[in-house]
């Protein structure tokens, strides 16, 4: 694959400091002719060895490139940066996965993007745990705050529904049911 450009990281400097100025220009027209049509070339021992080295890290740049250019290709925290709206549901139906490229080079499952459950998921997960929170009064609450916990991005809608299950529980036990239906919302009978 023909290159347009390649970029030389600059933790090769105490490497390319130990070499001659010819070794150092053999390596960069070894570079250069390899970013072209990627035929190995020949080198001294040391620059031979940055040489391989240089080329795995060019190699492993351009897949995290590649990766980020299937997600819409803008760096992280760029504030102009549009969020991907696929929704792919996983095994558990919560989330959807981002492919990334794993230390190895490999591309793996890297992250778990949290997908906003719909009122009808989360009315049949109540009824799957058969408790007394109001599903309605669930989604709109997070509605409301963006489907956020605090100042972070809910990861786990079911987690925080055992939440509210849980609170409910303690609520009843100390005898503040009209204060927990505020804030929990109305018991299903």
């Amino acid at each position: 694959m023909k290159r347009k450009s390649i970029s030389i990281n600059s933790v090769f400097y105490n490497g390319i400091s130990q070499l001659s100025d010819a070794q150092i220009g053999g390596l960069v027209r070894a570079l250069v002719k390899w970013a072209q049509d990627e035929t190995p070339q020949r080198l001294e021992a040391e620059a031979n060895m940055l040489f391989k080295l240089m080329v795995e890290g060019i190699e492993r740049k351009s897949l995290v490139y590649a990766a980020n250019g299937m997600r819409g290709g803008a760096p992280h925290g760029n504030s102009n940066a549009k969020t991907n709206k696929t929704n792919k549901s996983n095994k558990f139906g919560n989330a959807s996965t981002d492919t990334g490229i794993a230390a190895g080079g490999d591309a793996s499952i890297s992250a778990v993007r949290f997908v906003k459950p719909t009122l009808s998921e989360v009315q049949a997960y109540s009824s799957e745990r058969g408790n007394i929170i109001d599903a309605s009064a669930f989604v709109d609450y997070y509605e409301s705050s963006g489907w956020m916990v605090g100042n972070k991005r809910m990861k786990d809608w079911k987690a925080a529904f055992r939440n509210w299950e849980r609170r409910r529980g303690e609520a009843n036990h100390a005898g503040n049911s009209e204060g927990s239906k505020a804030r929990y919302g109305t018991v299903i009978s």
